[in-house]
């Protein structure tokens, strides 16, 4: 007979930190399963490797929600944990140096899925739901902030997030490099042209590029991340 255990129901229960090492796991080694429900029950592997068949097996039964991801939907504005409330940030407020950041992460979304959201997610420092006052970006806030969220953020409440952005930052990095072209343009010959006359010039070479165009109909487009199965 074992101890009562704390088997989660679903992705709602499951931390960033175990959504990562889930993933992580090798689905064609024999252990797979066993190492699966360690990561979820907190519990070492080898203290399992000692539970009967028949409670091993009810085990395994309880977490077949696995064999799902979770919900792409399903992502949060306000996200509160130990009290603290984390707002997510408009994207279009994102500073070049945060853009290049996050285009980094996303290489590797999975396991950088916390600093994703260190980034995306600041502390709410105040006015109202349709207009949140968050804290600036800070790389080394933004360091203890990933720390947490990879111990306390539920997968659940920001998988959804980690889809969007990586569908944004798709669409949106042929964009990106054209601007930058453009501001490296600007640059050269800024000391010839009048501000105004230079504002005329970019938003010319921006229409031009494409760079006025309504992405918001690409963004739609169902992005899904090449993650692992938990069991087949």
């Amino acid at each position: 007979m074992i101890e009562k255990l704390n088997v989660p129901d679903g992705w709602q229960d499951v931390t960033i930190g175990q959504f990562q090492e889930l993933s992580n796991i090798d689905l064609e080694h024999k252990d797979a399963v066993l190492n699966a429900i360690s990561i979820l029950i907190d519990k070492d592997p080898e203290e399992i490797r000692q539970y009967d068949e028949i409670s091993f097996n009810e085990i395994a039964k309880a977490i077949e929600w696995t064999q799902e991801m979770p919900q792409a939907a399903n992502f949060r504005q306000v996200i509160e944990i130990d009290g603290q409330k984390y707002g997510l940030i408009k994207f279009a407020s994102l500073s070049v140096g945060e853009w290049i950041d996050l285009d980094e992460y996303l290489k590797e979304p999975i396991n950088n899925i916390h600093k994703i959201f260190a980034l995306m997610y600041r502390e709410v420092l105040g006015g109202t739901a349709e207009n949140l006052t968050l804290a600036p970006y800070d790389v080394e806030n933004a360091i203890e902030r990933s720390e947490v969220f990879q111990k306390s953020m539920k997968i659940d409440n920001c998988y959804g997030a980690l889809v969007f952005f990586s569908s944004i930052v798709e669409e949106s990095t042929k964009t990106f490099q054209v601007y930058l072209v453009l501001v490296s343009k600007m640059r050269k010959i800024w000391k010839k042209q009048s501000q105004t006359r230079m504002k005329k010039w970019l938003m010319k070479e921006s229409i031009k590029a494409g760079l006025g165009m309504d992405f918001s109909t690409n963004l739609q487009k169902e992005t899904f991340l090449k993650s692992k199965q938990l069991l087949n």
